[in-house]
């Protein structure tokens, strides 16, 4: 085989013979393929007719033959020399050459190869007329290859072994083509044409426009495949922008809108018609705008001057399918919040004659719709620190309500904040509290800002009263300004009550030695620290009038409020406050209470005393009442109710308060006394007041002789004897016995003598009486009682109970 050179008679012999070899042999791979290899044979030329000699006719090796037509592809398609042409194949016979024994000679021509071999041949490079047949034979076959593949990804890969920047397709010429060179008269790279169903009427007269020859779709190259190799469905969108103007779809881009709709338009290309300005505005005749400046025909929207609505027919209405390609290159429905919040700022900045309340109103309230749920600006409100809200607020010093323009920082939403100067939106605004809550803004203020608002009242409301004072002025107009102030404080402690709830204990620590309580005085207006104010008591009705309680003459009361009462006020003082009120300032609540409610309440501090011990403090001051008898002497004996009324009282301390043990002495010395009740006398006592016989000194002087064993005197030492158990039992006085009581009336010694007289001192005043009965204590230490004749048994029981009693 080697030295021989087949013809290609015997070429197509030994290919038929050789399968049958193969089965009955079964030769080796190699060997087999050491066979193609050595095989060279005579390609007749049938071009010149007939069969042409053997030197005439070209020699080929086998081995230069890898693939084979398959059935489905044409015969009259141009083949890579790689291929057996279809002359042999015919002869040869499809399937020997698809015999297995052939599998390591020949395989079936890959599509892809074939492709890659036909976009480079002259039937689809050069645009010649001659190959006409020829190239729409091709762009059949690869027409139905594309179409056959099912994945994107091998649709792409395939057209990318495609000529696309050649002429390779034909198009129809019309009689008006006249600028078409006479070479290139049917033929034009891809991207340059249209399909050939393409409506193009409406740019007719604007430019030549080139659709691929109906021919194509009669012999059956799909759309897909022409589109795929960059065939355009719709014109370029360059040429539609230069043309607006002479299309006249500035005015009414209705027809515009439709093609576009039908067109197959790329990415770039809607990038392009997204940021271009080529769509009319309605009122607008001058300027053109992109579509993301424009919106649809909404009446919500007329409130805002910056919106520019798309030009429309009036009298047609927009299809669904227009809106929504509308709304992908960017025309918009609602406005973007920085522009609507930049209005509203821009607008509410303007004097109040040039402001636009009612505009500005729908503004608000087109905004507050929209920042609900499902709003279109939900969760996008950033603007907190502009100003742009209607407030009110009031001014606290005259009362009048004032408009201003807030941020939604610094402003309120509930109108009854405003009574303490705050800004609240102004209630004009239909629901106020929509707005608040959607425009994050706070409802009140917060409990701290409250109580430093409330402190700056006070120091405001202080210096205006000062400011009056040093004014001098009249007491009318004075008042009127005390009645305002009260009128506002009342508002404002209105208002804390509402929310006191919200208060913390330790947050008021701020309020509890700042007085801030205003109250009515003799000297106008005060203000006091909750512990010095208590709630006002209301009698039932139907009670009588008991008088005013001590609380209401002693305190400033007010009416009840639950702020005052969480802040620390009372519904009525405590017996420390009292006491402590008492301490502090003695003269001003006696002349609060009047002599006997001031009685009333040292009893009820004497009952129940409001400390633990006895302070220096206590004692020192001078908070108890004391009694100055005067012009006793023309008082009849025991008519008390007299007395009484003779008697002084006036304030001291305890050490200068005596307690009454002996009215005799009581009655030698102009004293204070301390009021003659038991409780009183006991609290007089532990505080530091003394008896009146611990302060009257006294001494007696016998005059004259003594005697004893006299019968005046044995008889009154028998009754003192007859007496003894008497005297001695514990039931007959209050005062308790010394402890040798019994020895002192077993051992006393008993003397008569001429006269007595007693001297008393008390402090730097001292005074003389003749007595009938004293006591001494003899050279001896025992204890004598001396008596005159005549003696009267007061003089002795005093002088015996003087000796066994405790002082």
């Amino acid at each position: 085989m080697k030295e021989n050179i087949l013809s290609e008679e015997m070429l197509v012999r030994l290919l038929k013979w050789y399968p049958k070899y193969a089965r009955l042999n079964n030769p080796r791979r190699d060997k087999s393929l050491r066979l193609k290899e050595v095989i060279r044979y005579h390609k007749e030329n049938y071009s010149k007719g007939g069969q042409s000699s053997d030197a005439e006719a070209e020699v080929h090796q086998l081995d230069s033959i890898f693939y084979f037509a398959p059935q489905r592809m044409s015969k009259k398609l141009p083949l890579p020399e790689t291929v057996f042409p279809q002359s042999l194949v015919g002869s040869i016979g499809l399937r020997t050459l698809e015999d297995r024994h052939f599998t390591d000679w020949f395989q079936p021509l890959p599509f892809d190869i074939w492709t890659g071999f036909i976009s480079e041949h002259t039937c689809m490079r050069n645009g010649n007329e001659k190959d006409d047949a020829m190239r729409i034979l091709v762009l059949v076959t690869l027409s139905k290859h594309f179409d056959s593949l099912e994945s994107a990804t091998a649709k792409r890969r395939f057209v990318e072994l495609l000529p696309l920047s050649s002429p390779c397709l034909p198009f129809d010429i019309t009689t008006s083509d006249v600028n078409l060179s006479a070479s290139n008269t049917k033929t034009a790279v891809p991207n340059e044409l249209y399909l050939p169903d393409t409506d193009l009427s409406a740019f007719s007269g604007l430019q030549t426009f080139y659709k691929a020859s109906k021919r194509l779709k009669k012999e059956g190259v799909s759309d897909a495949f022409l589109l795929a190799m960059g065939v355009r469905k719709t014109i370029k969108i360059e040429f539609l922008f230069l043309h607006l103007d002479t299309l006249n779809w500035n005015e009414n881009p209705k027809p515009l809108i439709k093609y576009l709709i039908d067109a197959d338009l790329s990415q770039q290309d809607l990038l392009k018609l997204r940021s271009t300005r080529y769509l009319p505005a309605a009122n607008d005749k001058m300027s053109v705008y992109a579509p993301s400046q424009l919106y649809f025909k909404d009446k919500d929207l007329n409130i805002f001057p910056f919106v520019k609505f798309l030009q429309w027919p009036s009298n047609e209405s927009m299809s669904t399918a227009a809106r929504s390609f509308l709304l992908k290159l960017g025309v918009r429905t609602e406005p973007p919040l920085s522009d609507i919040m930049g209005y509203l700022e821009k607008e509410s900045a303007k004097s109040v004659d040039a402001r636009d309340d009612a505009a500005l109103t729908a503004a608000l309230q087109y905004l507050t719709q929209r920042l609900g749920p499902k709003g279109a600006y939900v969760n996008q409100f950033r603007h907190a620190k502009v100003d742009f809200l209607p407030c009110i607020r009031q001014n606290l010093e005259t009362g009048e309500i004032v408009k201003e323009i807030k941020s939604p920082s610094t402003c309120y939403f509930n109108p009854t904040a405003m009574v303490m100067g705050f800004n609240v939106l102004d209630p004009m605004l239909s629901d106020t509290e929509q707005i608040g809550v959607r425009m994050n803004i706070n409802r009140d203020p917060s409990c701290q800002v409250l109580l430093r608002r409330l402190l700056q009242l006070v120091d405001i409301s202080t210096a205006r009263l000062d400011q009056l004072e040093r004014q001098g002025t009249g007491i009318e107009a004075k008042e009127k300004n005390i009645e305002k102030m009260l009128t506002l404080f009342e508002g404002v402690f209105l208002y804390l009550s509402s929310r006191t709830s919200d208060f913390q204990k330790r947050q008021l620590s701020e309020l509890a030695k700042k007085p801030f309580i205003p109250c009515k005085c003799r000297s106008g207006l005060q203000f006091y620290t909750a512990d010095q104010v208590f709630f006002l008591k209301r009698q039932p009705e139907g009670a009588g009038g008991g008088g005013d309680s001590i609380a209401e003459l002693l305190f400033q009361q007010v009416e009840y409020n639950a702020f005052l009462s969480f802040a620390g006020v009372k519904t009525e003082p405590s017996l420390e406050e009292l006491f402590a009120l008492m301490m502090e300032k003695p003269d001003e609540v006696l002349d609060s209470l009047g002599e006997p409610k001031y009685k009333m309440l040292l009893r009820r501090i004497a009952a129940n005393p409001p400390f633990k011990r006895i302070t220096a403090d206590i004692r020192s001051s001078p908070f108890l009442l004391g009694y100055l008898i005067v012009d006793e002497d023309e008082s009849e004996e025991g008519d008390e109710t007299k007395a009484r009324s003779k008697a002084q009282y006036l304030l001291a301390k305890a050490d200068d308060i005596h307690i009454v043990d002996n009215a005799f002495l009581r009655r030698q010395f102009p004293m204070l006394i301390s009021p003659m009740e038991q409780t009183l006398e006991e609290f007089y006592r532990r505080i530091g007041s003394k008896y009146v016989s611990e302060v009257v000194k006294k001494d007696f002087e016998v005059m004259g002789n003594t005697h004893r064993g006299t019968p005046l005197a044995n008889s009154c030492a028998d009754r003192i004897k007859e007496r003894r158990p008497l005297l001695l039992s514990p039931s007959i006085t209050s005062r308790p016995l010394v402890s040798n009581a019994s020895s002192i009336l077993d051992n006393l010694e008993i003397f008569q003598a001429d006269s007595i007289r007693a001297i008393y001192s008390f402090e730097r005043s001292s005074k003389m009486i003749n007595v009938t009965c004293c006591s001494k204590v003899t050279k001896r230490k025992s204890i004598a009682i001396f008596i005159t004749n005549n003696f009267e048994i007061f003089d002795l029981g005093n002088t015996i109970g003087d000796l066994i009693l405790q002082h």
